[in-house]
């Protein structure tokens, strides 16, 4: 499901099947702001969706407001403690809640850190150690996530950071090998092994089509290059199969290409292709979540 990027519209894709259609796609609920809005972050738990924050397109406002999907239709949630755009994206959901991490509002960034409930409630938590936007957040369980790259004011990160909420402590990773914001971000499994891919994002040249995946509990951990998209791609959003054993990297940099990380035996092993299936619309600064085929269906008939 993807919805942003100067649109209100929604969009449902089915990634394993090219020639399925939502026959009810005209129907489906906008995104239930007067205007559009980019760069906000959703997540989805049991069958609520829930998308908080964001800005209208070329930053003339910035949103502190949470809503959920209910009976096919957007409804007033509840209010973030500061309205803004570009918090960690990742799609993370931490102990049933989901997870709004820095951002910016303008040119002014923040470290502030907090969870939202389906139920309206609010949890402020650890804030990261500095001030961040645009970054991408993998999640290691429900106390661990894995911070990366990103601006800290007007300079792009390489830093990785752990961030542990149980034991409130904040850790450097592996430095990335490429200084990069504004990039996708996931987690698959790999022979029982647990792997992270950044892909895309821009330096300070620009777009990338570059990826980067680190092999998790490796004895001495380090971020290795990985395969090259087929196309430049800036805020595009990753999010993994159902079984964990692949991501598919959908939009970013106003483009509608959806491509899928296929793996063998090993992290050297894997290879973009692209599925056959395109975004209607360009689209970029987007939220993409993944939600059951009984929502699906609910929402498509």
């Amino acid at each position: 499901m993807a919805t942003g990027w100067g649109y209100r519209s929604t969009e449902i894709i089915d990634l394993t099947c090219p020639t399925w259609q939502c026959k009810a796609e005209e129907n489906l609920p906008h995104i239930p702001f007067d205007r559009h809005t980019d760069f906000a972050v959703a997540g989805v738990i049991g069958d609520t969706i829930l998308f908080c924050g964001g800005e209208e397109s070329g930053g003339k406002a910035y949103y502190g407001k949470c809503f959920k999907l209910e009976n096919k239709a957007w409804k007033d949630h509840t209010f973030l403690e500061l309205g803004r755009s570009n918090a960690g994206t990742g799609n993370v959901i931490i102990n049933g809640k989901l997870l709004v991490s820095g951002g910016n509002i303008g040119t002014t960034p923040t470290k502030l850190t907090e969870l939202v409930s389906p139920d309206g409630t609010k949890e402020k938590v650890q804030d990261l150690p500095n001030v961040k936007y645009a970054h991408c957040i993998v999640k290691i369980n429900d106390s661990v996530i894995l911070i990366t790259g990103g601006m800290g004011g007007s300079y792009r990160k390489q830093t990785t950071i752990y961030q542990n909420f149980d034991q409130g402590t904040s850790t450097n990773g592996p430095k990335l090998l490429t200084r990069r914001s504004g990039h996708g971000c996931g987690m698959i499994s790999i022979k029982s092994k647990d792997v992270a891919f950044i892909a895309g994002g821009e330096d300070d040249n620009g777009p990338l089509k570059t990826t980067e995946y680190l092999v998790l509990g490796d004895e001495i951990p380090a971020w290795k290059s990985g395969p090259v998209l087929s196309v430049e791609v800036q805020f595009a959003r990753l999010i993994p199969s159902r079984n964990k054993l692949s991501l598919f990297s959908i939009g970013g940099r106003d483009g509608t290409t959806i491509e899928k990380l296929v793996c063998q035996d090993t992290p050297q092993s894997c290879q973009w292709e692209e599925i056959g299936t395109q975004l209607k619309l360009a689209r970029r600064g987007h939220v993409v979540v993944s939600i059951p085929a009984t929502l699906a269906k609910q929402l498509c008939n």
